[in-house]
C-alpha cells in the first residue's frame, strides 16, 4: 500500500494526504500510545493501533526471517514427573 502510495502521489494530492495520514498513524501513534500510558491515560484505540502495527511488524520481521533460513525459539515440551 505504501508503495503504491508513493507511486500515484504526482497524480492528485489526495494521495499526499492519505501518505501523511498514514506515516502520521505508523510512527507517532505508538509513540503517542506510549507517553500517554507513562502519565496512565490509557486510550483503547491508541492501543489498539499499536498492537496492530507491532503484530504487523513482528509477522513480517518472522516472515523475512523464515525466507533467509534463520531458525531459532525451538519449542520443548515440559518434562514431567511420571
Amino acid at each position: 500500500l505504501l508503495v503504491s502510495i508513493v507511486f500515484t502521489i504526482q497524480l492528485q494530492p489526495f494521495y499526499i494526504l492519505f501518505l501523511c495520514g498514514l506515516l502520521f498513524s505508523i510512527l507517532v501513534v505508538p509513540l503517542l500510545d506510549r507517553f500517554l500510558s507513562m502519565l496512565h491515560f490509557n486510550f483503547i484505540i491508541l492501543r489498539s493501533i499499536t498492537y496492530f502495527y507491532a503484530m504487523n511488524f513482528a509477522l513480517l520481521k518472522g516472515f523475512y526471517n523464515y525466507l533467509k533460513g534463520i531458525q531459532h525459539g525451538i519449542w520443548e515440551p515440559t518434562k514431567r514427573n511420571e
